[in-house]
């Protein structure tokens, strides 16, 4: 009696080097950085344009529409991506925090070396998406930009973790605007030991 071989979509133990031995470990590394900087940068935007424009925020995106449209014609295999900038180009995301620099501006390095970095980033994004190998100090140019954007990462994530309460909190616009999805109407409880402290995570190993 043959059993048939069970579908598992765990994922295994398989090096890289022995699917395809020709792949430079770096160049995977590389790969690994600007996925963690895309994605960081990606939330960034996101929460700093919907607190701006609330359910607006959409109209500020452009080129989303005609990739979102072509990944979702393909329903046999569906993503479960519907966000409009999972859709952008990188350089839509450079566009918007131009633009927009002083949403940003706290968090991100001074403007003209930011755009200094995200050119020389733009570049290293073209060499791994057409698998070019790309310059030996580009894993370290993508890992020193995110080194140099930690802190203000942080300062971001965490201005948007304050426990100190908004009294009254229909005179903010953002807590008014989820207010009524509140279970109770009461002041917010603050966290931890009531002083607003934040339990900081240990500094990422960049490798």
């Amino acid at each position: 009696m043959s059993h048939t071989p069970e579908r598992t979509d765990k994922p295994t133990d398989v090096s890289p080097h022995s699917i395809a031995s020709e792949l430079p470990e770096r160049v995977l590394h590389t790969y690994s950085r600007l996925w963690q900087l895309e994605t960081w940068l990606r939330r960034l935007v996101y929460i700093e344009l919907r607190a701006l424009a609330g359910d607006e925020w959409r109209l500020k995106i452009r080129g989303a529409d005609s990739p979102w449209e072509a990944d979702k014609r393909l329903t046999h295999m569906p993503t479960t991506e519907s966000d409009p900038l999972s859709y952008v180009q990188f350089s839509e995301l450079r566009r918007i925090t131009s633009d927009d620099w002083r949403l940003f501006e706290p968090f991100l390095p001074p403007k003209s070396i930011w755009e200094v970095k995200l050119e020389e980033i733009s570049q290293i994004r073209h060499r791994i998406a057409h698998f070019r190998r790309g310059h030996h100090d580009d894993l370290q140019r993508v890992i020193q930009l995110l080194r140099d954007l930690y802190p203000g990462f942080w300062r971001f994530c965490t201005s948007y973790n304050d426990a100190h309460p908004i009294l009254p909190q229909s005179d903010d616009p953002v807590e008014s605007h989820f207010l009524h999805l509140t279970p109770s109407r009461g002041v917010r409880c603050p966290t931890g030991s009531g002083h607003g402290q934040v339990s900081r995570t240990p500094r990422p190993d960049w490798g």
